[in-house]
């Protein structure tokens, strides 16, 4: 087993948040692709693609913290598997599922994970990592800008 240095042991918290972070990126993505191929309703084709969409950009915010975790020579912990252990967003309802529905059950997924996000940008702030910090800013404003768009399909 590899030693820590005395750096890495003082971000040891922040990257526990960091790869926990990731596991709900991960599940998140996943339960996005999920409401993807099984929304039904006559708002389909429009929902169907801003799912896809939000997927997309997921997808690449979870690429963003692992790189980060890399960054300060910690490994990112992103198997599905781990995701599964460590996510803290609920599950996504199984089945079609009513256009709103979906919306309505990620849009909740969301305001989770904005939560989650300026609880994880304190903690890099207190710890003096003012990069990881500004990592979550600026995903609590991409997360927040897709709840924004969804939220506005219910509107």
């Amino acid at each position: 087993m590899a030693t820590r240095t005395r750096a890495s042991k003082a971000k040891s918290p922040v990257i526990e948040t960091m790869n926990g972070r990731l596991a709900d990126l991960i599940d998140l993505h996943w339960q996005i692709k999920q409401a993807h191929w099984n929304v039904t309703g006559p708002n389909f084709i429009a929902v169907h693609e801003l799912f896809d969409e939000q997927a997309t950009l997921v997808r690449q915010m979870a690429d963003t913290v692992a790189e980060r975790s890399r960054a300060l020579q910690e490994p990112a912990e992103g198997t599905i598997r781990r995701a599964v252990a460590r996510t803290t967003i609920d599950e996504f309802p199984a089945g079609l599922i009513a256009w709103d529905a979906a919306i309505a059950a990620l849009l909740e997924r969301y305001e989770q994970q904005s939560a989650q996000y300026k609880d994880a940008a304190e903690e890099a702030d207190e710890a003096g990592d003012p990069a990881t910090n500004d990592m979550y800013v600026e995903m609590i404003r991409t997360i927040d800008q897709a709840a924004y768009f969804l939220r506005s399909h219910l509107k």
